[in-house]
């Protein structure tokens, strides 16, 4: 194997690592620090919360919005080696892991637009801010309805909330004070259609 193309596998395998562990894996980083018990004496979650501000764990927002600086290098690496195989007349592993970047870059996008960084559950709106994308705000009379879905493999899980315009808002399952937000969707939209969906890649 040219030393270019070990070199490139190596980039490879280390950057599909990466976004396994880092973007696949800090779920399970938030539920290891939502239960670790509460200091004594520390303050407790406010269940009595019926609007403001909730944002996402941290360590989630910064290890999503950083993984694709480690895809988008590999990419282009890849792609430069695809020039290069079509230059000679043979086109081989690059084709593969251009491709195999461009979809990573894909989900992570896709991700990110549907994880929010934190959202506001104010009186008259409920205002998203997503790792990727535009704030959006929401008033609570145009939500026509409500999904609480749960994705069998790579997906978003949460609330997905729908206005009568535009894309849903997704209140993500890693959002903390889930019952909260749940309870407060409920009471401050309380003429929405609510249901409940399963999806994944070979679910219709």
């Amino acid at each position: 194997m040219p030393l270019y193309l070990e070199v490139l596998f190596w980039l490879l395998m280390g950057s599909i690592a990466l976004f396994f562990v880092g973007v696949l894996g800090w779920p399970f980083v938030v539920l290891a620090r939502r239960l670790v018990p509460t200091p004594s004496g520390a303050a407790t979650a406010d269940t009595s919360l019926t609007g403001g501000i909730i944002e996402n764990d941290p360590i989630a927002v910064v290890t999503l919005f950083l993984a694709p600086f480690a895809v988008v290098p590999v990419l282009l690496i890849a792609l430069w080696a695809l020039v290069l195989e079509i230059q000679a007349g043979r086109v081989g592993p690059a084709l593969v892991l251009s491709l195999v970047h461009v979809y990573l870059l894909w989900r992570l996008l896709d991700v990110g637009a549907h994880i929010q960084r934190r959202i506001e559950l104010a009186p008259s709106v409920l205002v998203s801010e997503p790792v990727y994308g535009p704030r959006r705000e929401l008033p609570w009379t145009t939500i026509t309805r409500v999904e609480e879905v749960r994705y069998i493999g790579p997906g978003v899980s949460g609330l997905y909330v729908y206005a009568d315009v535009g894309g849903p808002v997704v209140l993500d399952r890693w959002l903390p004070k889930q019952e909260i937000i749940r309870k407060t969707v409920r009471s401050r939209a309380p003429q929405v259609e609510w249901r409940k969906a399963v999806r994944g890649i070979l679910i219709a």
